[in-house]
């Protein structure tokens, strides 16, 4: 018997409003099991069927209004106690293999004999009655029920990078979503100024696809003008995320004599900043491609490239590059060991959450620098996927490629390398960029690191 999904559109169907469910009668000559089959094969408006789970007396009643009929018919339900006698359990829908608990048996019923161990109700009377999976005694049919199995959803975007000032369509595929009903989405990692219009939230009404749903959620972007680097957009719903990153069109202005325009912010390790190695902790410098780190899972991760950049303090500051200072002990205790020098954007994991070194920002124990001795040197490590390594203790990322890797001098070792550039998979970790998305507990956390050090005369 096929199991190819058909379509269940015709007036035979009734609607319950009760369970918000759709029931239909079907006139099969079939045994339980090619019932169960056929019951699962039908879709009715994104719907998809099973044989029917009545669950108590208001929903019984309904079957009973709404299908009255002249002839005679044996129509399975769908419970069974096949698994053990007089235990009688769902095998099929919502409910499979949960034990029933409501049932309109005829009397005397059921009568346990053989292996009578399906149920039926009979058309003349809508009373139950227990039978073998051979039994002749009428014709057959079958009581379907649509709604109420789990939605599935799957996601995907018409691209997977943009510019900003650009749109981008997210595609929403449902199974057991009925068609015109919504599915609500938040989109994370902008924030609403990044939108041309539209809010971070919304929902997106489910139209027919095939037997199936689909919907769409166009997003908008600002062309905002303002220098923050590569973000990543992720629409998510129930659970289920499409990303796409956004590229910085942004111009900033060169500074007085020249230089480099549209640059993006480096994620990177001041030079001297301690890399936990499989062996001891060694200054980023010193690592190579080919070097070993430890990363969060206990494993190690091979360098695959260290990107290098070096800047004047002046060029440095009128760009925003000045580091970020994570003082010793400003995140926990011994955390970091040392006092930790990173690119404003370079993300230190803290109860989770992928936090910018700008974001944690807060003038005492994290500061940015405002002056710095000779010029600034930043390392970048590329390991095969975006990982999470330690520096001066701090669990920190590696590269990502939503910067340039053309930011840094040597890029032209990393061609050398690898003539063809990959695109990286991101950590699935939630991002903060700014302070205002900044969590409350993790302020609270930093606050009470500020007064600890306070106490001990660290600050």
């Amino acid at each position: 018997m096929s199991t190819t999904p058909l379509p269940a559109s015709d007036s035979s169907v009734q609607w319950n409003a009760l369970t918000q469910h759709y029931y239909q009668i079907l006139v099969n000559d079939v045994p339980p099991s090619d019932a169960k089959t056929l019951a699962e094969s039908r879709v009715h408006n994104g719907l998809y069927g099973y044989l029917a789970n009545i669950n108590d007396s208001s929903e019984w009643a309904f079957v009973k209004s709404s299908f009255a009929v002249s002839y005679q018919r044996q129509i399975w339900l769908g419970i069974s106690d096949q698994e053990a006698e007089g235990t009688w359990k769902f095998f099929s829908g919502p409910n499979n293999g949960a034990v029933a608990s409501f049932f309109d048996w005829n009397p005397g019923e059921p009568n346990n004999s053989g292996d009578e161990d399906f149920a039926y109700f009979a058309t003349s009377n809508f009373k139950w009655e227990d039978a073998a999976p051979s039994n002749n005694y009428w014709q057959k049919g079958l009581l379907v029920e649509y709604g109420g199995l789990p939605a599935t959803y799957a996601i995907s975007s018409s691209l997977t990078s943009v510019n900003e000032g650009s749109s981008v369509t997210f595609t929403i595929d449902t199974k057991n979503i009925e068609w015109g009903k919504t599915v609500s989405y938040t989109l994370t990692g902008i924030s609403q100024s990044d939108l041309s219009s539209g809010s971070l939230t919304g929902t997106a009404t489910v139209n027919q696809n095939g037997v199936d749903g689909r919907a769409t959620v166009t997003v908008n972007l600002a062309n905002d003008q303002i220098t923050e680097g590569a973000e990543t957009l992720t629409l998510t719903v129930s659970g289920q995320q499409s990303v796409v990153t956004i590229q910085d069109t942004s111009i900033t202005p060169a500074p007085q004599g020249g230089g480099s325009t549209n640059v993006v912010t480096p994620i990177c390790f001041a030079r001297g900043t301690l890399i936990h190695t499989t062996g001891e902790a060694i200054p980023v410098e010193s690592l190579t491609t080919g070097s070993t780190v430890q990363n969060k899972s206990g494993g190690i991760a091979q360098c695959r490239w260290i990107g290098y950049q070096r800047r004047t303090p002046e060029f440095a500051a009128f760009q925003d590059y000045l580091p970020v200072r994570i003082a010793a002990g400003a995140l926990d205790d011994n955390l970091p060991l040392r006092d930790l020098y990173l690119s404003p954007d370079h993300a230190v994991l803290v109860e989770g959450h992928l936090i910018h070194a700008k974001a944690l920002v807060n003038g005492k124990t994290i500061v940015q620098m405002t002056q710095w001795t000779g010029d600034i040197e930043y390392y970048h490590i590329e390991t095969e996927a975006h990982e999470i390594i330690y520096a001066e203790g701090v669990p920190c990322e590696t590269f990502i490629d939503n910067v340039s890797r053309e930011q840094f001098d040597n890029y032209s070792e990393y061609q050398a390398l690898y003539p063809n550039t990959r695109m990286m998979k991101e950590l699935p970790l939630p991002r903060v960029k700014f302070k205002r998305q900044l969590p409350l507990a993790i302020k609270q956390r930093l606050e009470s690191r500020i007064s600890e050090l306070d106490r001990q005369h660290k600050v």
